[in-house]
């Protein structure tokens, strides 16, 4: 029965304009934003590429000098773009791709893309995931509005009712119905998202597969609430014309209005520091050793001098000064850590405020787990920063031991250079992403809200035709 129903349902909308028209208008959309993000995304990646190249060939080639002077001048970190955002570009393009590994200092991320399309930023970001979070829910209200309020309007739901049909066979057919019509449209586009991405040079994430699965379970879910919610309010509905205002208003207030607040409110009440601030507490972290407490880098000097039973630096085994160096780099790392620390913090307390306003709308619960299964969220964006600051403490001291231990003992020895020979010791800096599984605790409670919302969705539709159902039966 419930099989029949869903192909009363689809056959009904091949024969809907309404329905064709926006199935064509959807999937054009959808098709239309994953060729241009895949393309977009393709080269920005070969730009990306062509640019370690030339930090590769300038770090090699930039002749003999001293190890701190190559640590000033140093190397970047480039974030390689994940492979499934074509789909879903999360954070990537306000994130920034590129990270200096500079001596003394833990750079924020740098060269954000939208930073290069000016007032178009809103257009650069259009993805299928954005249109499928924001532009589905609309083509569901706007095909279900009349899925039961139109069938009792005609004096059908009265019959269909009747004739001993269930009611949870009723709604499971309307359910699976709407959700297999535009599953027609989605797949596809979904496919041919995931397809792209594999074109060129964009890095695949090794669970791409693992990612893929979850995307398609986590968008079913969002439409089956959908869809249920769509169905709900047909039912209690009057007539067609009020379910069609309804829902209007509800995909204009809990898929507008409400993210947009929600966001809004989430940065007035966690704000997030200025650039400008962190950047002199960046500043202040760096100075603390050298400008700071003078008799604590005395106190540093008396116990190396003890330790290695000399009176005199120049009697230690090592240069002094590199050996500062070095101590200052560890000592500054304390305070980048507290200060990334707090600045973490605050995301977390936005994040969570938005987990809090979930409750109210699955477009929250679908945005964080679509751009967590893509691998293009701030917690994705995270491991690569932290990945980058790992390789800038390991070159740094490389540098430094190179220094220490081969220039004269003493005082920092600013005449001692070193060559190719030490700079191709550097290792590039390379960067996977984590696996899903590893950071999968940080989306259970989005993947949690995304059933309990199918669920209630399913539920909502099963009391509203029950309630028509008894008031038919009076």
């Amino acid at each position: 029965m419930i099989l029949d129903i869903a192909r009363n349902e689809l056959r009904g909308y091949s024969r809907n304009g309404i329905f064709i028209g926006l199935s064509v208008a959807l999937l054009s959309l959808v098709l239309t934003a994953s060729i241009v993000s895949g393309q977009r995304l393709a080269t920005f990646e070969r730009e990306r590429i062509a640019a370690e190249v030339i930090d590769h060939e300038v770090w090699n080639s930039q002749g003999e000098q001293n190890p701190h002077s190559a640590a000033h001048f140093s190397r970047y970190a480039f974030k390689p773009i994940p492979s499934l955002v074509a789909f879903d570009p999360g954070v990537v393009d306000y994130a920034g791709v590129a990270q200096w590994m500079e001596a003394h200092y833990q750079h924020p991320a740098v060269f954000r893309r939208v930073e290069d399309v000016g007032d178009a930023r809103v257009f650069a970001s259009l993805s299928p995931a954005w249109i499928l979070q924001y532009g589905a829910p609309l083509f569901f209200f706007l095909v279900l509005f009349s899925s039961i309020a139109g069938e009792r309007e005609r004096g059908t739901l009265r019959q269909i009712l009747a004739s001993g049909v269930r009611t949870r066979d009723l709604i499971a057919g309307k359910l699976l119905g709407a959700t297999l019509g535009l599953g027609a449209i989605v797949v596809p586009a979904l496919a041919l998202s995931l397809v792209m991405v594999r074109v060129g040079d964009v890095q695949v994430l090794p669970d791409i597969g693992v990612r893929s699965v979850g995307l398609v379970l986590a968008y079913c879910a969002y439409f089956v609430a959908v869809a249920g919610l769509a169905i709900g309010v047909s039912a209690l509905a009057r007539d067609k014309r009020t379910a069609l205002i309804a829902l209007v208003a509800i995909w204009s207030m809990i898929f507008l209005i409400l993210p947009r607040f929600a966001v809004g409110s989430a940065s007035t009440l966690f704000p997030t520091p200025e650039a400008e601030t962190l950047a002199k507490e960046r500043e202040a972290a760096t100075n603390d050793w050298w400008y700071g407490d003078e008799e604590r880098r005395e106190a540093v000097k008396r116990s190396v001098l003890a330790e290695y039973g000399v009176s005199d630096i120049k009697d230690l085994p090592f240069n002094y000064g590199a050996f500062m160096l070095q101590y200052s780099e560890e000592d500054a790392n304390i305070g980048f850590e507290r200060i990334y620390g707090r600045l973490n913090a605050t995301y977390e307390r936005q994040e969570g405020f938005l987990d809090a306003i979930s409750v109210l709308s699955p477009v929250f619960a679908i945005k964080g787990l679509s751009s967590g299964l893509a691998g293009t969220d701030r917690v994705h964006h995270q491991a690569f920063s932290d990945a980058a600051e790992a390789h800038r403490r390991v070159i740094v001291k490389q540098l430094n031991d190179d220094l220490m231990y081969n220039a004269a003992p003493g005082e920092y020895d600013s005449t001692y250079s070193a060559g190719t020979d030490l700079w191709a010791q550097i290792e590039d800096f390379e960067h996977t992403p984590p696996s899903f599984a590893v950071v999968r605790g940080s989306y259970l409670f989005n993947a949690i809200l995304l059933l309990v919302y199918a669920v209630g969705g399913a539920y909502f539709a099963c009391f509203a035709i029950q309630r028509v159902q008894r008031r038919i039966a009076q």
